[in-house]
């Protein structure tokens, strides 16, 4: 059976980490390895 955003968010847990644009991909990459981040979500333009 495959797992719902919700269901893996209930698994999880519902943090948000993110990074400004003016930081780098190093910055952006040792954050995800702080935290134990193995995937990221890119959402550019303005909202």
């Amino acid at each position: 059976m495959a797992d719902t955003v919700g269901s893996i968010l209930q698994y999880k847990g519902h943090r948000v980490w993110s990074v400004s644009p003016e930081e780098s991909v190093f910055q952006a990459i040792s954050l995800m390895a702080d935290k134990g981040i193995g995937a990221q979500e890119y959402i550019v333009g303005k909202y």
